[in-house]
């Protein structure tokens, strides 16, 4: 007991003489541990512990996911899709059983010389003049022999080889020139005074038989003369009788 009281009397004097000076050297300076004083002062050889500093480490950025490339379609995909089968302009009149009306019967050509028999008969005829060409001095003349409108019946008859048609000029023996199942040609000449009058006929007839529309020429000739002294046109309007 007496030795532990000892020991620490001595220790407690030891500390009397440290204190002043470790109080000292401690007034205003901040609390320093052993180990940073060392650190300071070490010797140049020993370079001090470098203070680790923080890196930033950059942010990981996801990477951005592309959409997928849509495969680039025909422009005319819509309406290859959308299209249909074109069908035949007539498809709804052959679906309702509904024909479409009969074309009329194509034209046919009647042998050489052969009037058709839809020209044949009595016909009331109107004339509208709409020409005279004349030699300078049968220009009045002219105009008064061939009025400007006349009215005639025409009876046409015959056979092939034999047709005549009698009119308010007489009854004239009539050529056949080519004619079809629409249109005839007729040629026929008969006196004028000391002239001969060369008649030239076009009749195109309608779809029922009952009229026609025409032209008629009239040509002025005298024997020894070398041209015609006058040409007279009329528009021609037929109607049965």
């Amino acid at each position: 007991m007496v030795k532990k009281q000892t020991v620490m009397v001595a220790l407690l004097g030891t500390l009397a003489i440290v204190s002043p000076s470790f109080a000292q050297e401690g007034e205003g300076k901040p609390f320093q541990l052993g180990v940073q004083q060392s650190v300071q002062g070490a010797p140049a050889s020993y370079p001090a512990y470098p203070v680790p500093t923080m890196i930033p480490t950059p942010p990981r950025v996801a990477p951005i996911q592309k959409p997928p490339k849509k495969k680039l379609q025909p422009l005319n995909v819509g309406l290859q899709q959308n299209s249909q089968p074109s069908r035949p302009l007539n498809a709804g009149l052959q679906q309702q059983n509904i024909q479409p009306p009969p074309m009329r019967a194509a034209v046919q050509n009647a042998p050489p010389g052969v009037l058709p028999q839809q020209f044949m008969g009595n016909w009331l005829v109107l004339g509208s003049r709409t020409k005279v060409d004349a030699r300078p001095e049968y220009q009045s003349g002219v105009g008064n022999i061939f009025t400007s409108s006349n009215s005639q019946s025409w009876n046409i008859v015959g056979a092939p080889g034999g047709y005549s048609m009698s009119s308010t000029t007489g009854v004239q023996s009539v050529q056949v020139g080519n004619c079809n199942t629409t249109t005839a040609f007729l040629r026929y000449a008969h006196p004028v005074g000391n002239t001969v009058a060369e008649e030239a006929i076009v009749m195109q007839i309608s779809a029922d038989g009952q009229s026609f529309q025409g032209m008629q020429r009239i040509t002025i000739k005298k024997q020894g003369e070398p041209g015609p002294r006058a040409q007279v046109t009329y528009s021609l309007m037929g109607r049965r009788q």
